[in-house]
C-alpha cells in the first residue's frame, strides 16, 4: 500500500475489498483487493485528485461511491466534489453543492447515494441532489444505514432519524 492508514473498507458483490486510503490531504488511494490480487488506484487513475477521503459503499453495479471530506481545509471556496463512483477505468464526479464534508456515505437499495453532512443529509438519484439541512440544524448527523424494511436511519447529535 502507498500509504498505511485505511480510512474505510467496503466488500462488493464479487466479494472484492475496497479500502480508501490517505495520511494527509490530497494524497488519497483507492485499492482493489481480489483475493491475493491488490490495485491501487490514485489521482491519475481516478481522474482527479481526491482531497481526502470519507467513506466507501458498493452498489448493485459493483461501482465503489465514495465520500471526500473537505473539512481539513482552510479554504471556504471552490472545494471540489464531494462524492465520486468509480467503476474500475473511470470515475464521475458528483458536486452536491457548498458543503465541507461527506461524513457518511451508504447507496440504498435502488442504487440512491445518501451522504451525511454537517447539518443534515442529500441524496443522489442519478439525476439530482435532493437536500434536507432543515431536521438536524445544530446538532449534526453523523452515520447513515438502509435498514431491510427499506427504511433509512441517520445517526444524529440528537439520536436518530429513520426516514420511511
Amino acid at each position: 500500500m502507498p500509504v498505511n492508514c485505511v480510512l474505510n473498507i467496503a466488500v462488493d458483490q464479487n466479494d472484492k475489498v475496497w479500502l480508501t486510503l490517505g495520511e494527509t490531504v490530497n494524497n488519497s488511494y483507492l485499492t482493489e483487493i481480489a483475493g491475493a490480487h491488490w490495485k491501487t488506484y490514485s489521482s491519475e487513475d481516478l481522474g482527479f485528485a481526491p482531497y481526502y477521503l470519507s467513506e466507501i459503499a458498493v452498489n448493485s453495479h459493483n461501482e465503489v461511491c465514495v465520500g471526500i471530506d473537505y473539512s481539513l481545509s482552510s479554504s471556504w471556496y471552490d472545494l471540489g466534489p464531494q462524492v465520486f463512483v468509480f467503476d474500475g477505468n473511470s470515475s464521475i464526479q458528483l458536486k452536491i453543492d457548498s458543503t465541507r464534508s461527506v461524513n457518511a456515505l451508504a447507496v440504498d437499495n435502488e442504487d440512491n447515494i445518501w451522504c451525511t453532512t454537517g447539518q443534515g443529509f442529500a441524496v443522489y438519484n442519478w439525476e439530482n441532489w435532493i437536500r434536507n439541512d432543515s431536521i438536524f440544524r445544530g446538532s449534526g448527523s453523523f452515520e447513515i444505514v438502509q435498514a431491510p424494511d427499506n427504511a433509512i436511519w441517520i445517526g444524529t447529535g440528537n439520536g436518530i432519524y429513520i426516514n420511511e
